[in-house]
């Protein structure tokens, strides 16, 4: 049932492509968050 095309593997391009914007999303989403906390002191 496992049909495999030869010499041909299949990379989700656009699922590391989204996951990787999503976790640079994050990483500036918390530094704004931080920052912001920062300057109330």
């Amino acid at each position: 049932m496992s049909e495999q095309v030869s010499g041909e593997r299949f990379v989700p391009k656009g699922a590391i492509a989204f996951f990787a914007a999503l976790v640079v999303f994050y990483a500036m989403l918390w530094f704004a968050v931080y920052a912001e906390l920062l300057g109330r002191r």
